[in-house]
């Protein structure tokens, strides 16, 4: 198939739309289209085709999960079924979400906690019981002091109606 004309689509802003002689245009990226050297007029056999249809469905994957997950921390599972509802293909849903997490944006202990309330509870129990560790020697001081400040009994209180 020829290349017929090569346009940045007006839409999506790293989209760049690749118009063949049949069919309907590959949606690809800047990088694609220099990974590829494209170019108008270039005769591309069907196997390459194939492979551009294929990396500008794992870019749009990848774009799509990128949005999602600028947003706020998702576990895998959720992430995954947000691009699933947004119908990106399964195995391009699978290839995102792994290529997030080996960037580090996905929290899947999020998940893990939800699944397993009593760790969830055990975690808060042991940062209650050590959170004085956690805490610097100016939060240690100002909680004293807060401490001393508030540290009142009923029996400072005097009841009678005098």
């Amino acid at each position: 198939m020829k290349i017929v004309r090569i346009e940045k689509s007006k839409h999506v802003q790293e989209r760049v739309l690749v118009y063949l002689e049949e069919g309907d245009p590959l949606r690809i990226t800047r990088n694609e289209l220099l990974q590829f050297g494209l170019y108008r007029g270039m005769d591309l056999p069907p196997e390459v085709v194939v492979q551009l249809q294929n990396a500008g469905k794992r870019s749009q994957g990848r774009a799509a999960a990128a949005r999602l997950a600028s947003g706020r921390m998702m576990s895998r599972k959720e992430l995954a079924e947000r691009l699933d509802r947004k119908g990106i293909a399964p195995d391009t849903v699978a290839e995102a979400v792994d290529w997030l997490e080996s960037l580090g944006a996905v929290d899947d202990a999020k998940e893990y906690f939800r699944q397993n309330p009593a760790a969830a509870e055990e975690l808060e129990k042991a940062v209650r019981e050590n959170f004085h560790k956690l805490m610097g020697n100016q939060s240690k001081i100002a909680a004293r002091a807060a401490g001393r400040a508030v540290d009142v009994s009923a029996d400072d209180f005097d009841d009678s109606d005098e």
